[in-house]
């Protein structure tokens, strides 16, 4: 009767033990691989999502009749006072586009803004102003560099969008 009682306690050690375990690497899987369906676009490039990037519903005009590649917004007159520290204009990357945004606004050589990647259907609608120049109507471009959504944020083609800066 004893040896009946040691075989089971053996079992029942045996079955805690292999629970324990399997616990174990449930643990380490979650901790090591969940994380990777979540895309870490942080890399030794210097490249971050735009945190302040928000979901962006509007559509575009297709001026272009195209209906594959990479869809890029087109700005009006932009008007800013001087002394603007921040500015409301809408850096968005369409949705369905196969890539990151990254702006960068330009009067010449003197960058006012460069954002972090926006991902597609995300807009950022406030920016935060440097350099801005003194009061006249200036020839803004808008740089738009563009990054595969993959880890390796291998540089696409980008664009150069231009349009006009009024400051006030």
């Amino acid at each position: 009767m004893e040896n009946k009682r040691i075989d089971k306690s053996k079992i029942i050690i045996g079955v805690l033990i292999l629970a324990v375990f399997i616990m174990a690497m449930v643990v380490v899987y979650l901790t090591c691989f969940n994380g990777s369906q979540q895309q870490d676009v942080s890399n030794n490039k210097g490249l971050s999502l735009a945190d302040n990037a928000e979901d962006w519903d509007k559509t575009l005009e297709d001026l272009g009749n195209e209906t594959t590649g990479i869809k890029i917004p087109g700005y009006g007159e932009i008007t800013i006072p001087q002394n603007a520290e921040s500015a409301n204009i809408t850096l968005v990357n369409p949705e369905g586009n196969p890539c990151y945004f990254e702006y960068t606004l330009k009067v010449g050589d003197s960058v006012l803004y460069k954002s972090d990647l926006i991902e597609p259907g995300k807009a950022i609608k406030e920016i935060s102003l440097e350099n801005v120049p003194n009061p006249g109507t200036y020839d803004l471009i808008l740089q738009i560099n563009t990054y595969s959504l993959d880890e390796n944020l291998s540089p696409m083609n980008g664009a150069e969008v231009k349009t006009t800066l009024v400051v006030t």
